[in-house]
């Protein structure tokens, strides 16, 4: 009869202790910051809500838009970061020394050639669970295309793209729609048109100064030129600095605007202001004769986890959960690009012919991730928006870009 007592007692006694580990774990609240766009933000908010059904543990997730990288620097400044946050393509330049190592998680080897070089150190070290693969360069609207007998498979330099603005503009739509009143929006063409400008033509490289520090500046006045063209032109909406993405987005799907230079999970946005919307992506045209057209890419949704957080094991099954092929199609749908595991496949409608069409052209890293110091992507956005509004000239948008160049490196 004793035994049988002290058998109950200590099979009570474990019940207890498992329940208030559970409890334990069921109260934990892990931050999760990112920069995503809405759509995509609403996406990881799903997945959180199915991580929490299934575990207890809570998520929860902040988007900060264009305030997330001035608030990460402030966070990094005082040793105060959230559990979690998406690493914007800087995993390994900006963010390795304050994120936990993960070549050790279950889902490493699952990781796509295609991403793995791009978020690993000198040492093959890694510090993010890759959700997508990031492939961007200029979205077109089908419809406008063709009202103005335009085929995209003409449209290889940066000539041709004028000859269909002037079309688009000739029958009263927008040739370029940008959402000027984030200041990421202008930045992006820069970002993206910079390589054709300055890298991809061997007569017009110059990648070595822009690593070493002897760069000209008055190299980048072209990529002002280039930016500045579209609005002295008429090429684009006249509310560009007013206008925010989910404005142009659905211009976009209601056939007003011919071209973006966007990322693709702009697409998600303008299907639900029109399912029927026609939009696909190509590559970013030539500059220089001789040369390509190209992709930008590279790490886009990547999820990091801060070494000194207290609820490390419970950040490491988030992502562990985040990496299921369910959550992670979840996210890169969302997105509009392939997943980042060699065995995680995504529908992503009608843009899938188009990844198939471009599956060989070449590309380019994003060049503030390369050749621009850390914390210039700020400076592109200044730049951008005030060239737009008239508040900079050329002259000014080079010398600031050398100032915080010096700056920063």
């Amino acid at each position: 009869m004793k035994k049988e007592v002290v058998s109950l007692v200590s099979l009570f006694c474990m019940l207890l202790l498992f329940s208030v580990a559970c409890f334990a774990q069921s109260n934990v609240i892990l931050d999760f910051m990112t920069n995503s766009p809405a759509h995509v933000l609403e996406a990881y908010k799903e997945v959180a809500k199915r991580f929490e059904d299934e575990t207890g543990i809570t998520v929860r997730v902040t988007g900060y838009g264009k305030d997330f990288e001035a608030l990460m620097k402030a966070k990094m400044a005082t040793q105060d970061l959230p559990d979690m946050w998406m690493t914007h393509g800087w995993s390994v330049a900006r963010y390795s020394e304050y994120l936990e190592p993960l070549n050790n998680q279950p889902w490493f080897d699952k990781i796509s050639g295609a991403i793995l070089p791009v978020i690993s150190n000198d040492n093959g070290e890694i510090f993010v669970l890759p959700l997508d693969v990031d492939k961007s360069g200029v979205l077109f609207n089908e419809n406008v295309l063709n009202e103005v007998g335009i085929d995209i498979d003409d449209l290889k330099t940066w000539d041709d793209f004028v000859q269909a603005f002037e079309k688009i503009k000739a029958i009263g739509k927008i040739p370029v729609g940008m959402g000027g009143k984030d200041p990421r929006n202008i930045a992006q063409f820069l970002d993206v048109m910079a390589s054709q400008v300055l890298i991809k033509d061997p007569s017009n490289n110059f990648a070595e100064e822009l690593l070493n520090g002897t760069f000209d500046w008055s190299n980048w006045d072209a990529m002002s030129e280039l930016l500045l063209s579209l609005s002295e032109n008429g090429y684009l909406n006249k509310d560009i600095l007013t206008a925010d993405g989910p404005t142009v987005n659905r211009q976009m799907a209601l056939d007003q605007i011919g071209f973006m230079f966007v990322t693709n999970s702009a697409v998600q946005e303008m299907r639900e202001y029109n399912p029927d919307v026609k939009v696909g992506f190509m590559p970013l045209p030539s500059i220089h004769p001789g040369t390509e057209p190209i992709f930008i890419g590279g790490e886009r949704n990547a999820v990091g986890v801060w070494k000194n957080t207290k609820n490390k094991e419970e950040a490491l099954k988030f992502l562990e959960f985040l990496a299921r092929e369910e959550n992670m199609s979840t996210i890169a749908k969302a997105q509009g690009q392939m997943a980042a595991f060699k065995d995680v496949s995504v529908d992503l409608g009608i843009l899938t012919k188009y990844y198939e069409k471009y599956a060989d052209v070449e590309i380019q890293p994003y060049f503030d991730r390369v050749y621009l110091p850390s914390g210039m992507w700020s400076t592109l956005q200044q730049v951008g928006a005030g060239l737009i509004s008239g508040g900079l000239s050329v002259k000014d948008a080079r010398l600031l870009m050398e100032q915080d160049y010096n700056r920063l490196r």
